[in-house]
């Protein structure tokens, strides 16, 4: 038997479980939530996924966009455009925005050395993100706290 024969016969395997199987199967693929509070098995809706397909493909390219600073920078304006575009509310892409500058700012400590070009990189990346000098301060200090209790010794550059 081969591989795809194997999987048609688990697809209608699959097609056979029942309400709740089929609702712990999805909510452990990640595809749905459970209501535990009213014992309601959920149900997969294609309602909505187009939605998050575009969410995370945005996220996907902010994140492409600020790992590849300098260069990707005029790419910038393009992205928050499509943003806007696409419905997506400004908060939601700030806070998204403001997290991954944190992991940004997190990345460049991560091997306990802080570089001038990691700075400068940063600094752009605030620019764009639209925070303020207090407020990358604030997460850049919480960051490399955090990394220093880790490593036990101070961040070089720091």
């Amino acid at each position: 038997m081969g591989l795809f024969d194997r999987l048609h016969g688990a697809r209608d395997r699959a097609s056979t479980l029942d309400d709740r199987s089929r609702a712990k199967l999805l909510e452990a693929w990640g595809l749905v939530e459970a209501d535990v509070a009213n014992d309601q098995v959920p149900r997969y809706s294609a309602e909505g996924t187009s939605l998050d397909y575009d969410r995370a493909q945005w996220l996907r390219k902010l994140k492409h966009i600020l790992d590849e600073l300098p260069d990707s920078e005029p790419r910038w304006e393009q992205l928050v455009r499509e943003g806007r575009a696409k419905g997506f509310d400004d908060a939601w892409m700030g806070h998204l925005m403001r997290e991954e500058f944190a992991l940004l700012v997190r990345r460049a400590v991560a091997d306990r050395v802080f570089s001038e070009r990691e700075r400068r990189k940063l600094d752009q990346a605030r620019i764009l993100v639209g925070l303020s000098e207090a407020e990358a301060e604030a997460v850049y200090a919480s960051v490399v706290k955090e990394a220093e209790t880790f490593f036990g010794e101070e961040v070089e550059g720091a």
